[in-house]
């Protein structure tokens, strides 16, 4: 569908813009067109004691500001339904799945799917007791780090370690190493 690139709403991210990448989509965007619809949800906001509604982007920040930054006041998006924990693997899975995710992005992104992935499946999580069932009858969930390997095509071992860097490392910190030479 399409709406109006002035009605959406980015909110919190995980990953801040990253200008160069925006030209480069923007380049791109002008020259093929806008390949891959942005991910929003419904959400509703009062302007003058009236609801209004809006969107609320998941995932597709770069897309958004490379649309917006050659003027077009619509963009193609995809509507996810209310499911939060959905919404936040779905924004987690997109961006994991980047080759040009930093280190400390890809640790920020890993921790928080870990988070929402435990959420969702309480049964994964270590020390649960990993034979309660879940989901389809007869079906078994992964523990996260098989299926974070399995869905960004990473090895376990470097999903375990950036879920490890994510979880130990401050915010703030990670915010502060992101882009230095420190991150690769």
């Amino acid at each position: 569908m399409q709406i109006a690139a002035s009605s959406i709403r980015d909110g919190e991210r995980l990953r801040s813009v990253n200008q160069d990448r925006v030209r480069a989509l923007a380049d791109s965007i002008a020259e093929i067109g806008l390949q891959a619809p942005i991910t929003v949800t419904r959400q509703v906001e009062f302007a003058d004691g009236q609801e209004v509604q809006v969107w609320r982007l998941i995932a597709g920040l770069h897309r958004l500001e490379a649309v917006k930054s050659l003027g077009l006041a619509e963009i193609e998006a995809v509507e996810m339904g209310d499911d939060e924990v959905l919404q936040k693997l779905w924004e987690c899975d997109e961006n994991l799945c980047r080759a040009e995710l930093t280190d400390a992005q890809r640790a920020k992104f890993t921790a928080e799917r870990k988070k929402w992935y435990e959420i969702k499946h309480p049964e994964t999580r270590h020390g649960a007791n990993q034979h309660t069932r879940s989901g389809q009858v007869g079906h078994l969930n992964e523990r996260f780090t098989a299926e974070t390997a399995k869905q960004t095509g990473r090895s376990e071992r470097s999903v375990r370690r950036d879920a490890l860097r994510g979880a130990k490392i401050d915010p703030d910190a990670l915010e502060i190493i992101e882009g230095t030479v420190g991150d690769k």
